[in-house]
C-alpha cells in the first residue's frame, strides 16, 4: 500500500483510525482491487458500557479485535470507524462465497458471554462493489450502514449483503 507510512492507529485497538481506513477504501477504489467491505458494529455495546463500566468497555473493544486479527485472513484490513464500529476490508476476493464465509467466521469469532446476562455480539453489514464499479468511502460505509441495520432489526448477531432492494425499502 503506497500511503503505508502515512497510516495512523487508534491507540486503544491497534486498528487503523478512521481517517487511515477511509485511505485504505480510497486506494483500493483506485487500484480496482476485488474486495469486500464488512462494516461490524457490536450490540448491545452501551449496555456492556452501562452495565459492566467503560472500562470493560474498552477490554470488550481490545479483546474483539485481537480475536478478529487472529481470525482473519493476514490480508484483510481492519480499522475502527466509531466507538463500536469497525471495517475491515476483505481483500482478494474471488467468489462471493468467500465473503459470505468470511462473515460467518466474524459472528462466532465476536460472540462471547460477558458476565451475568450481558452478552457481545455483532451485527455485520457487507457492501461487495461491482469488479469494475468506481467507489468511494462514503458510498461504502452508508450502503454497509443500511444492510447493517437490518442485521439490527432482526434481532443482530448475524450478517446482510447490500442491495438495491435494502435501498428501495428505504432502510
Amino acid at each position: 500500500m503506497d500511503t503505508e507510512n502515512n497510516l495512523k492507529i487508534d491507540q486503544l485497538t491497534g486498528t487503523y483510525t478512521k481517517e487511515s481506513i477511509r485511505e485504505i477504501v480510497e486506494e483500493i477504489a483506485l487500484k480496482g482491487e476485488n474486495c469486500a467491505f464488512i462494516l461490524l458494529d457490536l450490540d448491545c455495546f452501551t449496555k456492556i458500557n452501562d452495565t459492566l463500566g467503560r472500562d470493560m468497555g474498552d477490554d470488550v473493544l481490545v479483546s474483539v479485535v485481537n480475536t478478529l486479527k487472529r481470525g482473519l485472513r493476514k490480508d484483510d484490513i481492519i480499522g475502527r470507524i466509531g466507538g463500536d464500529e469497525f471495517l475491515v476490508c476483505v481483500n482478494d476476493v474471488d467468489h462471493i462465497s468467500t465473503v459470505e464465509r468470511i462473515a460467518k467466521h466474524i459472528c462466532v469469532l465476536t460472540k462471547h458471554s460477558l458476565s451475568k446476562g450481558v452478552y457481545v455480539s455483532a451485527s455485520l453489514g457487507i457492501v461487495v462493489p461491482a469488479w469494475d464499479s468506481k467507489f468511494t468511502y462514503n458510498e461504502i460505509i452508508k450502503k454497509a450502514e443500511k444492510a447493517m441495520l437490518v442485521v439490527k432489526k432482526n434481532g443482530g448477531n448475524g450478517y446482510v449483503f447490500y442491495n438495491e432492494e435494502i435501498e428501495n425499502d428505504g432502510v
